[in-house]
């Protein structure tokens, strides 16, 4: 079973640790991605700071970085996703759609929708273009606020960019 993976993983990257032997960018994303389907973020974001000093390729350190943010989603740790795609672009790692998408589902899950507003915005600014997952979240995340106004805004946001 997939979500045991990070059990195995700990232990073998142990194993290499005893060893004295240095954890790379690949070895550590292959085991934030076996976290991330445990739901271990915080040992997920243990490993992503043994990546900081390693310069990361464009792709592997996207990939590393949205297997972390979604480990972080997958725990409603809302507050740590955030951080995290704020660290990519500190890093001059590109987020990408799916690193906002699990942003979002992790604010959707909080019922973060100021957040999530903000993270729209901020993906036209990059001009990412959002799809219906993306405004899904958006408006689950929105679902249940008191006065409907958060949903009220969010078509407002989206008249204004159609």
């Amino acid at each position: 079973e997939r979500s045991k993976e990070w059990e195995h993983t700990l232990a073998l990257l142990k194993a290499l640790r005893s060893q004295s032997l240095e954890l790379d960018a690949v070895t550590c994303g292959a085991a934030i991605s076996s976290c991330e389907a445990g739901s271990c973020w915080s040992l997920a974001l243990q490993l992503l700071a043994e990546t900081d000093g390693q310069l990361l390729s464009p792709g592997t350190g996207t990939t590393i970085y949205n297997n972390a943010i979604s480990a972080c989603q997958r725990r409603g740790q809302w507050r740590q996703a955030l951080s995290l795609l704020s660290r990519m672009r500190c890093r001059t790692v590109q987020p990408v759609l799916i690193s906002y998408q699990a942003v979002l589902l992790a604010c959707q899950e909080s019922k973060q929708w100021q957040r999530g507003l903000e993270l729209l915005h901020e993906l036209w600014e990059q001009s990412v273009e959002a799809d219906a997952n993306i405004f899904g979240a958006l408006f689950r995340a929105c679902d249940g606020a008191c006065d409907g106004g958060p949903a009220v805004a969010l078509a407002g946001c989206l008249r204004q960019q159609c």
